[in-house]
């Protein structure tokens, strides 16, 4: 179990999922706040009401998902609590951005349908990486 192809095929799409997640919101915001693209006002709004600390969890919530995504593919056990963390803080950041800085108005209604999907996507992933801990696959 300890050579690459003895993984299973889930944890390579969890981490491709994780590694593509986090470059997407990345260049995201680089575009969005490059001038990359035109920006509605509700739009504009949001990304000045951005702080450093905002930038800060954003940047934790994807390093904890990454970290996370990388010890399961090395099938170590850290890689359950990382990834509850990253989807934790990642949650509660959305619900602050929420109420407090206009994200729902920034990204409108497909982009929170998107976002919903991507968190039950990784719950499912969780459980996932909880079920292969249990079986004692995580090591």
């Amino acid at each position: 179990m300890d050579n690459a192809s003895a993984r299973p095929r889930w944890v390579w799409a969890t981490s491709a999922f994780f590694l593509g997640v986090s470059i997407a919101i990345s260049l995201a915001f680089v575009v969005a706040l490059t001038g990359g693209i035109p920006l509605s006002a509700a739009q504009q709004d949001y990304l000045v009401s951005l702080t450093p600390l905002d930038y800060l969890v954003i940047g934790s919530v994807m390093t904890c998902n990454l970290l996370g995504a990388l010890s399961l593919v090395q099938l170590r056990q850290f890689a359950v609590p990382l990834l509850v963390t990253g989807w934790a803080f990642g949650f509660f950041e959305l619900v602050w951005q929420a109420l407090a800085k206009g994200w729902i108005a920034a990204i409108g209604t497909a982009g929170v349908s998107g976002f919903a999907a991507a968190n039950l996507l990784s719950l499912v992933i969780i459980a996932y990486a909880l079920n292969l801990a249990r079986r004692g696959i995580l090591r």
